[in-house]
C-alpha cells in the first residue's frame, strides 16, 4: 500500500516549477520533481509513495492592482518513481544538471513517475483538506476549521483567517493516516474530478467595451468569470494565474517555446475553451511577432479536431459572431455568463 504525503508550495513558485519540468520533458506538463529538508519526507519519500501538493492562489487585479486570494488549491500530485540525494550516482540521468540544483536546494529530491503524476488548475480543495486524517506523535491529527459553527464563513474576513489556518497547518509536510482508507479515496476521486471539469479561459488583456458606455480590463473580466466557474465546480485555467507579473513572470520573461508549451499543455488539459472575444482579442498587432490570442483558439480547434478539446464556446462582447464555435454566448453579467456555460455544456 502507498503512503501518502501533503505538502505545501508557494504559489510564486508554481510557474517556475512548470517552467523547469517544460525544460525536462518536451512530450507532456508534468511535475518533474519535488524536494524538502524535512524529516518526515526522508522517512517517506520511497518509491510509489505518492505526494499531494497543495497552494493558495493570489493574483493582482485591476488597475488598482488588488490582490485576490482563493482558496487552497490542489496543485500537483506526485507518485514518486525515484528519490535521490547526494549520495545518489546521477550518470544514469539525462537530466543531470537539474538534479544536482535540486539536490543543493533541498538534499532529498523525489523524481516523479511521469505517467502517473500531474499537475492541476485552479480548485478549491478547502472541504478535502479539513477532512483529511495525518499521523502525529499523540495519534492521529487533522486541520480542524475553528469557524464550522459559524454560518457566515463565506464571508470574506472569515475567508481569509480559513486561508491563513490552513497555511500555517501546511507549513510541515504531511503524512496520511493509512488506517483512514476514505481520505485517500476521497482526495484521489477529487483529483479526477478536476480534469474532467477544467476549464481554459482565452481572452486578451486590453480593455473590453462589454457595454455601450461599460468598459473593463480584460483580465479582471476573466478573473471574475474563473471566479464564478469555480462556484460551479470547474477547474479554470488561465494565463494571469499561471503567468502573473506580480513575481516577475510575463510573456516576455518566459522564452517564447516554453511558453507556446505551456499554453498547449494548458488548452489541451481542458475538455472546455472559453473564448472571450472582443475587437482586440481579434486585432492582429503587426508590431507583435505572436498574438497570443489567436494563437490559443488554433490550438484549441486543432485539439478538438484530434477530440483531445471537448468543447468550444464563444462569449460575444464585439457583436461578431465566428463560425467554428459549439456556442455563442451574448453576455449582460458574469454570474449570469458563469451558469450559462455551466448549464449548456451539460446539454451538450
Amino acid at each position: 500500500m502507498s503512503e501518502h504525503l501533503v505538502a505545501y508550495v508557494n504559489w510564486k513558485r508554481i510557474t517556475a516549477w512548470k517552467i523547469l519540468s517544460l525544460s525536462v520533458s518536451n512530450k507532456e506538463l508534468v511535475p518533474f520533481a519535488y524536494g524538502s529538508k524535512q524529516p518526515i519526507f526522508k522517512k517517506y519519500a520511497q518509491k510509489d509513495n505518492i505526494i499531494w501538493v497543495f497552494s493558495i492562489p493570489m493574483v493582482e487585479s485591476g488597475t488598482k492592482k488588488v490582490t485576490i486570494k482563493y482558496r487552497p488549491t490542489l496543485v500537483a500530485k506526485i507518485v514518486i518513481d525515484k528519490v535521490v540525494n547526494c549520495s545518489s550516482d546521477l550518470k544514469i540521468f539525462k537530466n543531470k544538471k537539474e538534479i544536482e540544483k535540486l539536490i543543493c536546494l533541498w538534499g532529498n529530491v523525489a523524481l516523479a513517475n511521469a505517467k502517473e503524476s500531474q499537475f492541476f488548475e485552479l480548485n478549491d480543495a478547502t472541504d478535502i483538506l479539513l477532512n483529511l486524517s495525518f499521523t502525529g506523535k499523540g495519534g492521529t491529527t487533522s486541520i480542524s476549521n475553528p469557524f464550522q459553527k459559524k454560518q457566515d464563513d463565506i464571508n470574506s474576513n472569515k475567508d481569509q483567517k480559513l486561508r491563513v489556518h490552513i497555511a500555517r497547518n501546511l507549513r510541515f509536510i504531511r503524512h496520511i493516516d493509512n488506517k483512514n482508507s476514505s481520505c485517500v479515496n476521497e482526495l484521489t476521486q477529487f483529483s479526477k474530478q478536476i480534469k474532467k471539469r477544467s476549464v481554459f479561459i482565452s481572452y486578451a488583456f486590453a480593455d473590453i467595451k462589454v457595454k455601450s458606455n461599460d468598459t473593463k480590463e480584460g483580465r479582471s473580466l476573466a478573473l471574475a468569470l474563473a471566479d464564478e466557474l469555480l462556484g460551479h465546480e470547474w477547474s479554470p485555467w488561465l494565463d494571469t494565474l499561471v503567468i502573473n507579473p506580480r513575481d516577475g513572470i510575463n510573456k516576455k520573461t518566459i522564452p517564447k517555446d516554453r511558453l507556446q508549451k505551456l499554453l498547449d499543455f494548458g488548452i489541451a488539459g481542458c475538455p472546455l475553451f472559453v473564448a472571450l472575444i472582443s475587437d482586440n482579442y481579434l486585432r492582429d498587432d503587426k508590431r507583435k511577432k505572436i498574438k497570443w490570442t489567436l494563437e490559443e483558439l488554433k490550438t484549441a480547434k486543432n485539439k478538438k479536431d484530434e477530440n483531445i478539446v471537448n468543447k468550444i464556446f464563444q462569449v460575444n462582447l464585439c457583436n461578431k459572431e465566428l463560425p467554428g464555435f459549439d456556442f455563442c454566448f451574448p453576455f449582460d453579467n458574469v454570474k449570469d455568463l458563469a451558469t450559462q456555460i455551466n448549464d449548456t455544456y451539460k446539454k451538450l
